[in-house]
């Protein structure tokens, strides 16, 4: 199967998972299909596509990390979505949606920030909860300095808030981070994606998906991010959390071979709800499903607290 697999995805019309094929690979145990609708949004920055659930709870927005997918979120909608109106999206150049119209404009944090704060304002979905793992954490962490009214709270999971430089980088994540695959602007081959997205963890012969799904990811998309934030531009995402109003949870995993947990744990958090460590890598997501979506559940309650 993986041989299959080995020439590289490079637009979202190559990219085109099924509830039937998320189903028959085991991505999708308890969602019935008439739970877990596919849609697509017209954005200023190209069409945009996403899961929404059927859940009549709180709202959350899931936002997945660099070269990945909404599907590498699956396992969050598949356990939760019944229970809370769920939308996991494909960022700008990734999974289904499409690649940007203005990449110099749309392949930064800011940016990302931009795009899915117009997709919370054209769905009049807000106030949400936003849920990001890795880059998406990143990115809401944008959200919460460009229009923090949208926002009921936001769960960074595997994301450390960073100055933007080479020096903030180092400070927040581990040395083993790979960085030429973070910015790499050739398309993935499968190698690529077995020893930056997962380092083994996540069994590709049993979920060619989320392969495809990384291969598929817009190398330029990768290098324009990581290029802007060693140049210093974008928002002082340390600022942003020691300053910022909006119920923050911090979750982090102890097998995580990117982040610097012991950085993250000591920044001055200005509203932190919640601080979780849990066992698992990087994609705990995805590898620790039920821990994680634990999280969510115990974060969504302590904002209602707070509101």
């Amino acid at each position: 199967m993986c041989a299959s697999m080995t020439t590289s995805i490079t637009h979202a019309s190559d990219f085109h998972p099924t509830y039937e094929e998320l189903s028959r690979t085991g991505m999708i145990q308890t969602l019935a299909h008439e739970d877990l609708q596919k849609k697509f949004l017209e954005t200023s920055a190209g069409k945009l596509a996403y899961y929404e659930t059927t859940g009549t709870g709180d709202t959350l927005l899931l936002i997945h990390g660099n070269s990945t997918s909404k599907e590498y979120m699956i396992r969050q909608l598949d356990e939760l979505g019944t229970k809370y109106k769920m939308l996991a999206l494909d960022l700008p150049g990734h999974g289904e949606s499409d690649n940007a119209v203005v990449p110099l404009d749309t392949y930064t944090l800011a940016g990302y920030g931009r795009v899915c704060c117009e997709f919370i304002e054209k769905l009049n979905l807000g106030p949400v909860t936003v849920v990001g793992w890795s880059l998406g954490g990143h990115i809401a962490m944008e959200m919460m300095a460009e229009n923090p009214s949208l926002l009921r709270g936001v769960l960074i999971a595997c994301a450390p808030p960073f100055t933007p430089s080479e020096n903030g980088l180092k400070e927040a994540y581990l040395p083993t981070y790979s960085t030429p695959l973070s910015m790499k602007i050739d398309p993935f081959t499968l190698e690529d994606t077995k020893s930056y997205i997962t380092q083994g963890v996540i069994d590709f012969e049993k979920y060619p998906l989320l392969a495809k799904a990384s291969m598929r990811a817009h190398g330029l998309a990768r290098h324009t991010m990581v290029s802007a934030v060693l140049k210093g531009e974008g928002r002082d995402e340390r600022q942003v959390v020691e300053r910022s109003c909006v119920p923050l949870g911090i979750l982090m995993a102890k097998q995580d071979h990117a982040i610097n947990n012991d950085y993250t744990a000591s920044l001055a958090y200005a509203n932190c709800v919640m601080m979780e460590t849990l066992d698992g890598p990087h994609d705990c997501q995805w590898s620790h499903p039920e821990a994680f979506n634990k999280v969510i559940v115990s974060f969504v309650e302590k904002c209602k607290k707070k509101s």
